[in-house]
């Protein structure tokens, strides 16, 4: 079935949008005075929006008039159409889909096209069917995750995920395409379903890892479409003549709209090949810098014009995934999703409608409220001191704006997403130990990673402490230890490397959400803390957790497939926010730095990669030894410095 056929209006809905217009029947709702952003001809245009249902019946001149059960005054407000996130994780905002629902629809978020992997990879079809329904008002379209687990020969992972299952997934209207896929190996599986994305008339979603040349080019001849990992002039350039779609990421570990824009006005002949896309975002952040809203205000700031940073959130984001017919733009028989705004740059909507229901409106006035405060105060000039301090209270107040929400969370948390961490029975610090054979006073020279750009990874060569024929990690040397551990299957299968890029002094953090199999990832200076943070995390079911000496200083429990939250985005965000903190104790100057150790193992992702199961070259996609030799002070041994 067509993408999004479960959003076209029926029969019934066309008559009654055709007798709304023409004055025949009494509409739902009329939106007045409003500045409406008309994307498809790039003006902006002062009318009412007429609403019929969950559908949009016309757009008419000021001077029209319409019956209506509920006529509301923009009162000059820009009416512009809700946002459309063209690829996201939503587990990797720590929330479940209608607590993240809470938090970005004020923002004028009203659809994602989400890649629910994350779930998928610890218990399988079921969860990520879950992931992609909920009783709030944001529309979830679903990108079918490409492989779970994406590389079995290198990886023991969680459940397994059959390819009649993704079939099955992929046929349904709720599907806009497949998941990302990486440029490393394409075998028959992966072009069956690729090719079968592309029968059904949906897209291959795509993550290039910021591969160029033949690479590139054999990637974009596999069907696959988009990007959002691509950001330099000659990167975009590159896959914008290939056709390819950029899907301008901003997530918790990165943010590429302004490198993407530092020259904005080259791209204007082709800004209808930019959407926008947060792909792994924690809460915290969401609440913070915003989810598509900052985006459009990124884009604003940097010189992309004002209705081309809108489109690219929008229209063009509806184009291109072929949802245009339902969503994208306001127009005549499209869904009523939609926002009011009194400035465009600031991309700060006061109110925010989906399928023609008011759901989010801010609440006072924050300039109306402001200038109130001060009239009182210009008007009072001899006050005591308590009520000069009690209006400066209440102008503190109200320049908060205050969220309404006219939608709560009712979705339901099946028993089954919990008691998802299984480690080995006989678990301890012996997990993390990098064996070799040495004499007292030898070095080990090991393989390394050195994180840059989010989860890009170099290769660089380090040598390093041996303490009892284990290697060690060096604080001195900015040169951490991480470990992937099994946490699905209770078995003993682990494997460790080092990593650059955490400027961890002390201590260890862990985690269960890393990439892509959602196993037990630990990061730390010292084997005792490792383990240590390792069995908080067993305890708590999930989630991120800071050790130092032997004592927990923050976690943030996730019991939801170890990977999301039972709790309110709220409480989840500040959570968030105190582990981070609490990270940056121990020396970390990582923003996020939760985020990124859950992908320093992504084997899809140069230049190397680590699985519970050992250390990869993400180019051949081939297991290689961490440890390249011992430097003996006594002789000299070969060394191999390419994998």
């Amino acid at each position: 079935m067509s993408v999004a056929a479960h959003l076209a209006p029926d029969a019934a809905d066309l008559r009654r949008l055709r007798h709304v217009i023409l004055g025949r029947a009494e509409a739902d709702l009329v939106v007045k005075n409003v500045r409406l952003l008309a994307l498809t001809t790039r003006e902006i245009v002062p009318c009412q929006v007429v609403v019929s249902g969950a559908f949009v019946a016309g757009i008419a001149p000021l001077e029209h008039s319409f019956g209506a059960k509920t006529v509301v005054d923009g009162a000059g407000s820009f009416l512009a159409p809700g946002f459309i996130d063209t690829h996201i994780h939503i587990e990797y905002s720590l929330v479940t889909p209608g607590e993240f629902a809470r938090c970005v629809v004020p923002r004028g978020t009203t659809c994602v096209l989400a890649d629910p992997n994350c779930v998928g990879n610890v218990l399988g079809a079921r969860a990520m069917q879950w992931a992609g329904i909920t009783q709030t008002p944001l529309k979830i379209l679903q990108q079918v995750s490409h492989r779970i687990p994406r590389a079995p020969q290198l990886e023991l992972g969680g459940a397994v995920v059959e390819e009649a299952e993704q079939l099955d997934m992929l046929a349904v209207p709720q599907a806009v395409g497949a998941g990302e896929s990486v440029p490393f190996g394409f075998d028959q599986r992966a072009a069956d379903l690729q090719a079968r994305t592309l029968q059904l008339g949906k897209r291959n979603t795509g993550h290039s890892a910021r591969v160029s040349g033949p690479a590139l080019w054999a990637y974009a001849a596999t069907g696959v479409g988009d990007d959002h990992n691509a950001f330099t002039s000659p990167e975009l350039w590159e896959r914008l003549r290939l056709g390819m779609m950029i899907t301008v990421m901003a997530g918790s570990m990165n943010d590429n709209v302004p490198e993407t824009f530092a020259d904005a006005t080259q791209y204007q002949a082709c800004y209808d090949r930019f959407s926008f896309c947060a792909d792994d975002k924690h809460v915290n952040d969401l609440a913070e810098s915003g989810h598509i809203d900052h985006h459009v205000r990124q884009a604003i700031s940097c010189g992309v014009p004002e209705l081309e940073a809108y489109a690219m959130a929008s229209f063009y984001a509806a184009q291109y995934y072929r949802l245009d017919h339902v969503m994208g733009a306001v127009l005549p028989g499209r869904r009523a999703d939609f926002m009011l705004l009194d400035s465009l740059a600031e991309v700060n909507p006061h109110s925010v409608w989906i399928d023609g229901q008011l759901v989010a409106e801010k609440k006072p006035d924050q300039k109306q409220q402001t200038q109130e405060t001060q009239e009182i105060q210009e008007t009072q000039e001899i006050q005591e001191i308590q009520e000069i301090q009690e209006i400066q209270e209440i102008q503190e107040i109200q320049e908060i704006q205050e969220t309404v929400l006219y939608f709560e969370n009712n979705d339901s948390i099946p028993d089954w997403l919990y008691d998802s961490m299984h480690l080995a029975k006989d678990f301890d610090e012996r997990m993390f130990r990098v064996p070799v054979n040495a004499e007292p006073g030898d070095i080990a020279q090991v393989r390394a990673m050195e994180m840059y750009d989010g989860y890009f990874k170099r290769a660089i060569t380090a040598e390093l402490p041996i303490v009892d024929n284990s290697v060690c990690a060096d604080p001195q040397q900015d040169i951490a230890k991480v470990t992937v551990i099994d946490r699905h299957h209770a078995t003993d299968t682990a494997a460790s490397g080092f990593v650059r890029g955490f400027a961890l002094q002390r201590g260890a953090l862990a985690a269960t959400t890393n990439c892509e199999n959602q196993n037990l990832v630990v990061v730390g200076t010292n084997d005792a803390d490792m383990a240590g943070a390792a069995l908080a995390l067993q305890e708590s079911g999930g989630g991120y957790v800071v050790v130092c000496d032997g004592e927990v200083q923050a976690l943030l429990a996730l019991p939801l497939a170890g990977i999301m939250s039972d709790t309110s985005w709220e409480d989840t965000a500040a959570q968030s926010t105190l582990v981070n903190q609490a990270a940056r104790a121990l020396g970390c100057q990582l923003d996020a730095p939760f985020m990124i150790m859950a992908f320093i193992g992504l084997a899809g992702v140069p230049d190397y990669g680590l699985t519970e199961k050992g250390f990869i070259d993400a180019a051949s996609q081939q297991f290689i030894p961490v440890v390249q030799c011992c430097r003996c002070p006594a002789h000299v041994h070969d060394q191999t410095t390419s994998p």
